[in-house]
This record gives C-alpha cells, sequence and structure tokens, in this order.
C-alpha cells in the first residue's frame, strides 16, 4: 500500500469513527467544536478551518453553541442561503459548503476553507457524508427533545389530572356528607314530629285520671290505705305531665330567636329527660351549680341540643358498673361556663383531634351517628362561644362549654 492509500485510509477511518462518536457529543463537547476537530485535519483544509452555521430556529431548540469565530456576527441563519452575518470564511475565495440536509428539514450547513485544488477534493465525498451524519444527528436530537418537552408535558398534565380528581373526590365526599347529614337532620325533624304527636295524645288522659284520682282523695269514708295510694297515683300523674312539658318544650322547633335563658335551669331539664337511664345504668349526677349563674342570651332548644349531646356522650362513655357524671356551671366577668365531666373510658389520644369532626365517632357499630358533638361545635360556635375536650384515656373526659355573657 502506498504512502497515498494509508493516508486516504487513514483519513476514512477517522471520519468514520467520528461518525460513531456524533450520537453522544452532546454530552461531551460541543458540536462546533467536535466538527472542526475533525475536519481540519483533512488534507487541503485552509488555515481558516472549518465553521458551522446552524438555522436560528433549530439552534434555539437544541440550546447548541457555534464556533468561536461566528460569535457576535449574527449566528445562525433565519433561512438557507440569508444570514444575519458572515463568517471569515465566507469572505474568502476559496471554502466548500456542504449542507446539513434531512428528509425532514434544514438544519445549516458546513463551511470549510480550502487551499486551491489541493488534496482536499478527493475527501469531499466523504465530508458529504460526515456532514449527512451530522444532520441526521441533529435531527435525533431535536426529536429528543421534543419528546422529552412532551413527556414532561404529559407528567404535568397527569399531575394536574390527579390534583383535579383528588378535588373532585373531595367534592363529592363533602356532598355525600353533607346528604347523609340532612338525611340525618330529616329523621330527627320527623322522630319530632312523631314525639310532639305523642304527646299531645298523652297529655289528655293524664290530666283526666289525675282528675279522676284528685276526687277520690277528697272522698271523706276512703281508709288511710286507699287514701296513700290515690296521692301516689296524683304524684306519678304530676310526674308524668311534667315530663311530657319537657318533652314538648324539647321537640318543639324554635323560630331560632335568642332569648334570656337560665342555664341551671335548662341543664336541670335536660338531666331530667336522662335521669332513668342513668339510674338503670347506676351513673351518679352530682350538680354542682353557681346559685348566682347570671342569665345568658341564646336559642333554647338549640343549647338544649348541646347540653343534651354532652349528657348522653358522658353516659355511652361509662362502663358497665356505674360511674359518676358531675355537671358544673359558673360564671366570670364576661363569659358562662358549664363543664360535664364523666368517669368513663375516655377519648383515645390520636382520637381527640377529630373529636368535633363530623361523621367522626369513637363509638361501636351504628351506636353513633358522629354528628352529636360536630352539630354542638356549631351551635356553641354561633353563640359566639366555644368548646374544649380534655380526656385521660382510661379516666374520663371532661367538655367545657363557654358563652358569653
Amino acid at each position: 500500500m502506498d504512502d497515498s492509500s494509508a493516508e486516504e485510509t487513514r483519513v476514512l477511518s477517522q471520519i468514520l469513527a467520528a461518525q460513531n462518536m456524533l450520537c453522544v457529543f452532546f454530552s461531551e463537547r460541543r458540536l462546533a467544536e467536535f466538527v472542526k476537530e475533525v475536519l481540519r485535519a483533512l488534507p487541503g483544509v485552509g488555515r481558516a478551518g472549518v465553521c458551522l452555521r446552524l438555522l436560528a430556529e433549530p439552534e434555539a431548540d437544541l440550546g447548541l453553541q457555534e464556533c468561536k469565530d461566528c460569535a457576535g456576527s449574527g449566528r445562525g441563519l433565519d433561512d438557507i442561503g440569508r444570514s444575519r452575518g458572515k463568517c471569515k470564511l465566507e469572505k474568502q475565495d476559496g471554502f466548500a459548503v456542504f449542507p446539513l440536509d434531512t428528509a425532514a428539514r434544514s438544519y445549516g450547513y458546513l463551511l470549510v476553507a480550502t487551499e486551491g485544488d489541493g488534496p482536499f477534493e478527493r475527501y469531499r465525498p466523504f465530508v458529504v457524508n460526515f456532514a449527512n451524519s451530522v444532520a441526521v444527528a441533529l435531527e435525533n436530537r431535536l426529536q429528543q427533545k421534543r419528546l422529552s418537552d412532551h413527556v414532561s408535558e404529559l407528567e404535568r398534565t397527569n399531575e394536574r389530572l390527579k390534583r383535579e380528581i383528588a378535588e373532585r373526590r373531595r367534592g363529592e365526599e363533602t356532598l355525600r356528607k353533607s346528604q347523609e347529614q340532612l338525611l340525618h337532620a330529616e329523621k330527627l325533624s320527623a322522630l319530632g314530629k312523631l314525639i310532639s304527636s305523642i304527646v299531645h295524645e298523652f297529655s289528655s288522659p293524664v290530666h283526666g285520671v289525675r282528675g279522676v284520682l284528685e276526687q277520690v282523695h277528697e272522698e271523706a269514708s276512703l281508709s288511710e290505705g286507699i287514701r296513700s295510694l290515690t296521692k301516689l297515683g296524683i304524684k306519678e300523674c304530676n310526674r308524668m305531665s311534667e315530663m311530657i312539658q319537657k318533652l314538648r318544650g324539647f321537640y318543639r322547633p324554635s323560630a331560632g330567636i335568642a332569648v334570656l335563658l337560665d342555664l341551671n335551669a335548662l341543664v336541670d331539664d335536660m338531666i331530667f329527660l336522662n335521669q332513668k337511664k342513668f339510674l338503670s345504668r347506676k351513673i351518679q349526677t352530682v350538680k354542682n351549680y353557681d346559685p348566682n349563674l347570671p342569665t345568658i342570651k341564646g336559642v333554647e332548644d338549640q343549647l338544649k341540643q348541646v347540653v343534651l349531646n354532652l349528657l348522653q356522650n358522658a353516659e355511652e362513655a361509662i362502663p358497665d358498673g356505674g360511674g359518676k357524671i358531675s355537671v358544673t356551671t359558673e360564671a366570670t366577668d364576661t363569659v358562662v361556663r358549664l363543664i360535664v365531666e364523666d368517669t368513663g373510658t375516655g377519648v383515645p389520644p390520636d382520637a381527640l383531634p377529630f373529636i368535633f369532626d363530623p361523621f367522626f365517632t369513637t363509638k361501636p357499630g351504628a351506636k353513633g351517628t358522629g354528628l352529636g358533638l360536630s352539630v354542638s361545635y356549631g351551635i356553641v360556635k354561633k353563640h359566639r362561644g366555644d368548646i374544649e375536650v380534655k380526656s385521660r384515656f382510661g379516666e374520663g373526659t371532661t367538655f367545657i362549654v363557654t358563652l358569653p355573657r
């Protein structure tokens, strides 16, 4: 093999090796410097060297940089054949132009300075192939970047859809809870109407029985034993009448108008309604009322519901075998407090932060709806008050209701 063939083989190997490296040049060096390094070594390339000119659009898409010779002179082309500035090679007579074209588009061109009719012409076909490989590499890179951008956009869209789905699920859950709350309220309304009807039906017969017993009791011919029985009957009729009146007052819907209330008397009424259940479960009620408690302004049936919920919660928290519920009222210069304390099982520490959340309950099975404390919290807040809970698991729970004077 003569020197000419050996040189040609060397140059061909060099160009082929460079073509194989084009797929990784983005991560190793700038394209312009890489192309210049490859082509400068070719026989017949002038001292002015090599310049890579890119179209403005793909250059911006790919984030590439041209050779330093073109910096500041209007890098890139707006279109093939119309440059914003000229490289020094374009000002010379001897240079070769190699388009960087693919089937899809044109990316620019290579300028190679040549020395007259020197040996460079022998390698022109190799440079053409090399320029085509550069164009294909640019095409691949551009497609890769656009694919990457598309994937990023899909990921952003996916995250947005996830957020929208999560928001929709939260909205559906809120709607479901609202529907359940409305259904529960409708059940309570129906129950109130039923009890009101029953109370009305019971009231007249009780009054009639009491009237008969009072007349019999006045008969002088009665023995002491019969007189004692009629007296007991009258007493029980009075107790039943009192219970009927309290039931009627509790279940009769109010107009939502705030009036002056005696909190001690209101609490007494609610304890009276629960007294039978307390006694059957051996639960002792301790009243620590402030005898000089000032009146408060509130909606009567709403505050009765708060007290009833607290008493029922206290009763349900006390295990079989009995316990104690203490009810305390007290006042300061600005507020009145109701404190309901039980000796029940207490609230688990992890459940305490959620105790006033709607539908949250620690009661087993269908024993609780999870609405009692939530509704009570809302009522107290509407009265410009506050309700707080303190509990020691296994020892008992204390609810403190604070209302303005």
